[in-house]
């Protein structure tokens, strides 16, 4: 399957990419996936490395609470494990925006198309938790750093609703109606709201409180169908009679066009994919049945979802940096709600 940034495919995620050439660039971190460089992972495993310098207990239960703590005082070893997390992340945009031949050849699922798209970025923006805060100002300042030093023209922005860029593009996809339900699947908890829109566009995003996925106790194979019917209670209790009858789902999954989950890629919702080749069409009638009235649920590409926030922008990209990197591109899409000029979010 070609690179196409409307719907890409799984060969897009950055969490398996590898730097093997690249002057400059930290020699013991050679051939190091980025997701084990810049994701809630990689700073679990760095407070551990530097728990002494840091006074945090390597096996206290919520090491990233006591981290940020830590950065909030100001101290030193948490401020340099911010900026040595966008070091990373600027490295990384410096090896996508070159290509250089070793990098391409040893990330040898990425196409000429792929290379291409990345070799024209100009702009990136940045959304997930660990773009928030001083944290994400650490992260993006360290990481324009190293383009500068490369002399890349790339712009770094942190956007202004970071954790709610899914529910934010998803809600742009309901293209008719005054009120709509907007779901984000994550790996480890589902983020939920509602979209408002008047005659201009959209107008509000009410985000409601998240909830635990709840998915990681289907670990055990054969488990698509209790998946599949967790995955439709969360849609059902959440829809109101007053919603739009599309409802919108980020999913971290790649989908094809058709909003189908692809096989070939790890995580959880693609697992629903061996119940039916046309899982929106199945999701749609069950949810249909269940709230006594009939709705489309759309399922989209996390990355793409967050895109379309920002959608239509040439030369750009969204990523997001939280339990791992995700990724997207806000290309033109058609039927897109327009955001008013009076657009806010609210919790």
């Amino acid at each position: 399957m070609p690179f196409d940034p409307a719907f890409p495919p799984t060969f897009n995620s950055l969490n398996r990419f590898k730097i093997w050439e690249l002057e400059g660039f930290p020699n013991e971190k050679v051939g190091w996936a980025f997701y084990d460089l810049v994701s809630s992972h990689a700073l679990s495993q760095a407070i551990i490395v530097q728990a002494e310098s840091l006074a945090i207990n390597p096996a206290e239960q919520d090491l990233h609470a006591v981290y940020f703590q830590r950065l909030a005082a100001a101290d030193d070893a948490a401020i340099a494990i911010a900026q040595q997390m966008g070091r990373y992340f600027g490295f990384m945009l410096v090896a996508l925006k070159r290509g250089d031949a070793l990098n391409r050849q040893k990330n040898a699922e990425k196409d000429a198309a792929y290379w291409d798209y990345w070799s024209q970025v100009d702009r990136v923006f940045l959304g997930g938790g660990l773009s928030e805060g001083e944290f994400g100002r650490l992260l993006v300042s360290s990481a324009q750093a190293i383009l500068q030093q490369y002399a890349l023209d790339v712009q770094l922005s942190i956007a202004a609703y970071p954790r709610s860029l899914g529910l934010l593009g998803a809600a742009r996809h309901v293209s008719t109606g005054e009120q709509a339900l907007v779901l984000d699947f994550g790996s480890t908890r589902v983020k939920r709201g509602r979209a408002f829109y008047s005659d201009a566009g959209l107008q509000q995003v009410q985000v409601l409180p998240s909830i635990p996925a709840g998915f990681d106790v289907f670990v055990a194979a054969g488990q698509e169908q209790a998946i599949f019917e967790r995955f439709v209670a969360l849609l059902v209790d959440a829809y109101q009679p007053q919603d739009a009858d599309l409802i919108p789902v980020s999913i971290s999954a790649y989908v094809t066009p058709t909003g189908q989950p692809v096989l070939t890629q790890s995580g959880i919702y693609m697992h629903m994919s061996h119940l039916s080749d046309d899982l929106p069409a199945l999701l749609s009638e069950t949810v249909s049945q269940r709230v006594g009235r009939s709705v489309a649920v759309k399922l989209l590409h996390d990355g793409s979802a967050a895109a379309s926030t920002y959608a239509p922008l040439d030369h750009a990209v969204v990523i997001t940096l939280g339990t791992a990197i995700g990724s997207g591109y806000p290309v033109m899409r058609p039927g897109l709600r327009p955001l008013t000029s009076d657009f806010t979010v609210t919790n």
